[in-house]
């Protein structure tokens, strides 16, 4: 028998140090303090694993959301256009300038 690879005769001599180190009268008490103690660990994980799939799942949603729903138009003005730049680049057009032709 393998227990978090301690094998039996680790497992006994654990088991009678501690006999001797914290006394017969305190190992339930301990014992049932590390039982509480890694219940607690159990639940917090849990929980928050519980957090983190929500928060995914309700990120996936709005992401397909977001797919789904109908781009929306801007009005077309001449402050929404864009236009070639000498450059190559692409600027907005300015309406209170006069663009050659």
């Amino acid at each position: 028998m393998d227990f978090f690879g301690i094998g039996i005769g680790e497992l006994i001599l654990i088991i009678i140090v501690a006999l001797i180190v914290i006394g017969p009268a305190k190992i339930p008490g301990m014992a049932r303090t590390l039982g509480r103690t890694i219940n607690s660990l159990k639940k917090a994980s849990g929980d928050l694993t519980s957090q983190i799939n929500k928060e995914l799942e309700a990120e996936e949603l709005g992401k397909s959301g977001a797919k789904n729903a109908p781009a929306e138009k801007l009005p077309s003005s001449p402050a929404n256009e864009t236009r070639a730049a000498p450059s190559g680049g692409i600027a907005k057009a300015d309406p209170g300038k006069a663009e050659p032709v």
